[in-house]
């Protein structure tokens, strides 16, 4: 199998990982959230809520540090495969020991990676991925819906990882359309989740398809959540013919 061919295999697998993987996550938060309910209804009604606030929190981070896994194999695989279409003066900012320049190609990639990274920053919302694929010329259009479940994830991520879920002055600042004021405990529905778990997917398989079109390659074809709006602003995107590749 020739290095292209291996990184478009190495992509699509890791793109199969993620939805795979977020996908179980929410058949654990169903399953889970039931026996929570069963399991107490004779007990007071606010703790009930708060297991089923953490629940759904937990399946969220789980998710987002999937998502973040994921475009860090784009940016691995693009860095290894396609050296021959990435423009290197955006890494020539870069010094490296002569140890690193020594060492194996995986474990050169994981240098490389490791200061792009820390170049790149934090980062909000899909601008956190987008500075990081913008190194291996992997950043692009988003749609606008897909950019606003992005942010509202990192947002309702962020305030359960540092706040424990509590908000405060600068989540109600930064993210006033999601309605919460400061004091309030963060709690998304089952549906909301779906929603926040379904644009991770639609810009996991963006990323992708960047990377396949980049290659010459067919882009992935979504194999569900059709007449959702983020899916459809992707088909507009990445229309789906015969050809695309089979996708999640």
């Amino acid at each position: 199998m020739n290095g292209k061919k291996f990184g478009q295999s190495e992509v699509h697998e890791s793109l199969t990982r993620f939805t795979d993987f977020t996908n179980e996550l929410m058949r654990f938060s169903t399953t889970i959230g039931r026996d929570i309910v069963m399991g107490m209804v004779k007990r007071d009604h606010a703790v009930q809520a708060r297991q089923h606030a953490i629940l759904e929190a937990l399946v969220l981070t789980a998710s987002w540090g999937a998502l973040e896994s994921f475009v860090e194999d784009v940016v691995k695989a693009s860095l290894r495969d396609r050296q021959g279409q990435v423009d290197t003066r955006k890494l020539n900012q870069f010094k490296f020991s002569a140890e690193d320049l020594l060492s194996s190609v995986d474990e050169r990639i994981d240098v490389i990676f490791k200061a792009i990274t820390s170049a790149a920053g934090k980062g909000v919302g899909i601008g956190k991925f987008e500075k990081l694929l913008d190194y291996v010329d992997l950043d692009g259009q988003v749609p606008h819906l897909v950019k606003t479940g992005i942010f509202e994830t990192q947002q309702i991520r962020n305030i359960w990882a540092h706040k424990a879920g509590r908000a405060d002055k600068r989540f109600v600042d930064a993210a006033p359309s999601l309605g919460f004021s400061e004091g309030d405990n963060v709690e998304i529905s089952s549906e909301a989740l779906y929603h926040y778990i379904l644009n991770m997917v639609v810009y996991a398989a963006i990323v992708c398809s960047r990377y396949m079109v980049s290659n010459g390659w067919k882009p992935i074809r979504l194999a569900y959540g059709r007449g959702d709006p983020s899916v459809d602003a992707y088909m507009e995107l990445y229309p789906v013919n015969e050809d695309s590749e089979p996708g999640t």
